[in-house]
């Protein structure tokens, strides 16, 4: 059985941690319209390559073939997963 209060997320919703993610300047949004299948993926790769620690969440608002936004590598720094489960490591 599981306990309730590891359940527990400090943020309301996926919304309010991108939020906290861009407030921090741990959110990159990319305006450039980019190909779903393709782009955003090659985009995601260069940034993470480039950055040596994993770099930013990247939010791409632009996508084509795609009804909503994409976030890609929200999880991709362990501060960041961290602070997405609300613990210190």
């Amino acid at each position: 059985i599981l306990d309730a209060q590891l359940l527990v997320s400090p943020y309301d919703s996926l919304s309010d941690f991108l939020t906290a993610l861009e407030d921090s300047a741990e959110l990159l949004r990319v305006g450039a319209a980019v190909d779903s299948k393709w782009e955003v993926a090659a985009v995601t790769d260069r940034v993470v390559q480039r950055s040596g620690d994993g770099g930013p969440a990247l939010w791409f608002s632009a996508v084509r073939n795609a009804t909503w936004p994409v976030v890609t590598n929200l999880l991709g720094h362990r501060q960041r997963l961290c602070r997405a489960l609300g613990v210190t490591s």
